[in-house]
This record gives C-alpha cells, structure tokens and sequence, in this order.
C-alpha cells in the first residue's frame, strides 16, 4: 500500500472507487462514515480470511487436496482487503488535511500501520450522537 504521508504523494495500488481528489471534496461526516463502514467490512472479511485458512490448513494436514473455490476465494478476499485499506489511509489522509488527527482515527487503520508514524493534526473527540466536536 502506498504509505505516503500526504494526499499530493498518495499512489493507489489498487484500482479505487473514487479518487483522493473526489475524497477530498467530500465533508467529514461522510469521510468517517465511509471509514466505519470499511473498517467493518476489513473485520469481517478478516474473519472470513481466518475461517478459509482453517479449512485450506485442514486440507493440507489431512493430505487431502485443497478445494479450489476456497483457494480462490481466499486470494480474492486478499485483493479486496488490500483495497479496502487502502482507501482508509486515502480517507485519512484527507482528514488530516480537514484537521483530524491519525490518533482520534488509530483503529480505523489498518493493522500493519502505525498511527503515530503520521504526521496528522488533531480532533478533540467524536461524540455520542456521532458527531464531531472540533
């Protein structure tokens, strides 16, 4: 994943929905909305990638030949988790250039990055209605 650390360095990797410059004229709200929603579907993806290996890994104990469609199914979920978390450090990027901070958005990103590497601005909390208080 491109690990650029503003949104003029960020190169996709992977084919994307939307560009970082359409990102970028869409409001805060939206952005974390868009971040839930991802962060969600990477968890869930996450899940299925676990339960796969299980099956694929039991195949292979068992000597017995590993079942093609799970094979695949198990590399295409890969893409698509390499996609998804690209387009949250995309998201965050943008946000860091609206004033949101990397740590108020930490367990949105994914797992292999470190929040503090970013040099991002600050949001003071998100509150319970879902808003943001700047």
């Amino acid at each position: 994943m491109a690990n650029s650390g503003s949104i003029h360095d960020f190169v996709p990797k992977f084919k994307q929905p939307f560009s970082i410059q359409v990102a970028s004229g869409l409001d805060i709200q939206t952005l974390m909305n868009e971040l839930s929603r991802l962060d969600d579907s990477v968890r869930r993806l996450s899940e299925t990638q676990d339960t796969l290996k299980e099956f694929l890994d039991e195949a292979t104990r068992k000597g017995e030949q590993r079942d093609p469609e799970l094979e695949a199914a198990f590399e295409e979920n890969k893409a698509v988790i390499g996609s998804q978390e690209e387009r949250i450090h995309m998201i965050t990027l943008v946000l860091a250039e609206k004033g949101v901070s990397v740590e108020s958005l930490a367990h949105y990103l994914p797992r292999s990055q470190d929040p503090r590497g970013q040099s991002l601005n600050a949001i003071e909390s998100i509150n319970d209605d879902g808003g943001i208080d700047l």
